[in-house]
């Protein structure tokens, strides 16, 4: 299968929010041939850390952690079951938000690719968002932003 050029390209922001650094990572458009319609389901996942030493950031530790969780979630970044299109880091947590075309068939692969991993400290946010609002609204701050 060939992988479309478009679906990896992302790009890096910088924010704050009550005085704590936010970076952001964006999928920089929608991959080729993407109906919104067709992944109307927003699921957000969080990750709480200990950030007091590093201005809202995780430690070096915690980072490598988050590097194997996001690996062994990649093939839920496929057309099948959703894309992952933005990820902020700060202000003492992580988020990683994917749009989905089924919450039930996507929490089952979630649970299938992480069933040999340590238990994360997870927590799974689901929403209606066939407009795709929140990453709409984080592009045009950034676009805003610039």
């Amino acid at each position: 299968m060939q992988n479309d050029e478009s679906q990896d390209k992302w790009m890096l922001a910088e924010g704050d929010e009550e005085g704590q650094h936010l970076l952001f990572r964006v999928r920089q458009e929608l991959p080729a041939g993407v109906l919104k319609m067709n992944y109307p389901e927003l699921i957000s996942v969080f990750w709480e850390f200990d950030a007091e030493e590093n201005d809202g950031m995780p430690d070096e530790e915690t980072s490598e952690v988050h590097f194997e969780f996001e690996q062994a979630v990649h093939p839920l970044d496929a057309p099948e079951y959703s894309y992952l299109m933005l990820v902020i880091t700060g202000g003492g947590r992580k988020e990683w938000h994917f749009y989905a075309r089924d919450e039930a068939e996507w929490i089952d692969q979630l649970n299938e690719l992480l069933a040999d991993h340590p238990e994360y400290p997870l927590q799974i946010e689901v929403s209606a968002d066939p407009e795709w609002s929140l990453y709409s609204n984080v592009m045009d701050g950034i676009a805003g932003a610039s």
